[in-house]
């Protein structure tokens, strides 16, 4: 077949979205499949058109920037509509964005299939994190009036779809398709590479503690490495243990999520050799199969997250989660979710403090990827979904 992929971020860029995306079409390319990812060039300076593992990729200037779109819609509306004749399935990957919502009324005139893969939607319920501070209130109820608004006036065009998919029946979208819509996902839930099921630790890999919790997460203010600082610090456990951070480069966030552990550091009077904390950027990602394979525990503490890529790997790696409740995080098998963030503390404490707690959670992590969470099965059901749509 024919596959045509539509995505906002794609390689060299790295996010769960683009891991997702880039598994799914180069496992299509293994099964003998004809596939090109349409993706933006914003920040980039690769070539606009080029192959990489079996992918064609095409780059134009189209991108969403604080729920808006920029660039070029014109052009990526005149290529949508000349690929739409020649490929048998064309894929758009998540609402939201440029690459779906502007092609979203011209749906009905392609003769091709039609697939709207999700990745969760905008969540219009509030919690406590939405109160943090007033950046993220004003954030928040922005998002509130324009996803309303986007929502309202392109239900009548999801319906035209062939299928719709999500990445888990207990994500928000999942209902909210079905209850505004009448529209029933089909769920296809992220994976993990096979690296980590392997457990692979290079030969040049240095293990940087004996023990040591770790998130590996851009570093921004969504992913709030900051609270993990602070529990991290703020737990009764053995000073030895470590934590490590891992994003893909240094940013404003790095800088001041350093000063933010040194005023802790006081705070608790700790000294630097007491609950060390190693900030790591720019890993290459076939490392990173290594540090998570060695860690103790996986500690994520996004604000936002529909189906955490990270909590995947901790998982096949037989590496038990602490995470916030975010997402459909507490629907997985293998970690704890704290309810309530101040919380988190606890469960490190719990869990670094009682080895068969741990043990037992490593196990049930191990068991539950290898029965849920692998890349080739995912690939496997979206080669059916397009092989099968109507």
């Amino acid at each position: 077949m024919k596959i045509l992929i539509t995505v906002s971020t794609y390689f060299p860029k790295k996010d769960g979205v683009q891991n997702v995306t880039g598994y799914l079409a180069e496992g299509l390319v293994k099964l003998g499949h004809n596939v090109t990812v349409l993706t933006s060039n914003k920040d980039l300076t690769s070539s606009n058109e080029e192959i990489y593992n079996g992918v064609k990729i095409v780059r134009i200037n189209l991108y969403t920037k604080y729920g808006l779109y920029f660039g070029n819609k014109k052009e990526y509306k005149k290529i949508i509509s000349e690929y739409a004749n020649k490929v048998d399935v064309l894929i758009n990957v998540c609402t939201q964005n440029a690459f779906t919502d502007l092609i979203l009324k011209d749906l009905n005139k392609y003769k091709c299939k039609k697939i709207l893969y999700k990745h969760d939607i905008f969540d219009f319920r509030f919690s406590t994190i939405n109160f943090s501070s007033f950046a993220s209130m004003a954030n928040k109820l922005w998002k509130e009036i324009r996803w309303s608004f986007y929502y309202s006036i392109n239900g009548k065009y999801f319906k035209d779809y062939d299928v719709v998919t999500e990445l888990h029946d207990k994500c928000y979208g999942y209902d909210f398709f079905e209850k505004k819509y009448g529209i029933r996902a089909k769920i296809i839930e992220n994976a993990a590479e096979n690296d980590f099921f392997e457990k692979k630790t290079l030969k040049d890999f240095v293990k940087p503690f004996d023990k040591y919790l770790l998130n590996v997460s851009n570093y921004d203010d969504r992913k709030n490495q900051k609270l993990a600082v602070r529990e991290f610090l703020k737990a009764n456990i053995d000073t030895k243990i470590g934590l490590v951070l891992i994003g893909s480069n240094s940013n404003k966030y790095y800088y001041s999520l350093i000063n933010y552990a040194n005023k802790l550091r006081k705070k608790y009077k700790l000294t630097d050799e007491q609950k060390p904390i190693l900030m790591l950027h720019n890993i290459d990602r076939k490392y990173i199969s290594s540090y998570v394979s060695n860690a103790y525990a996986y500690i994520m503490t996004s604000k936002w997250e529909a189906f955490p890529i990270s909590l995947t790997e901790s998982l096949a790696s037989g590496v038990p989660f602490i995470s916030t409740n975010v997402g459909i995080a507490r629907f997985l098998f293998g970690g704890v979710t704290a309810y309530e963030i101040n919380d988190i503390h606890y469960y490190i404490e719990k869990l670094c403090n009682e080895e068969k707690l741990r043990n037992d959670l490593s196990i049930l992590a191990k068991k539950y990827a290898i029965d849920n969470l692998r890349i080739e099965d995912k690939v496997k059901e979206l080669e059916n979904l397009c092989k099968n749509t109507k």
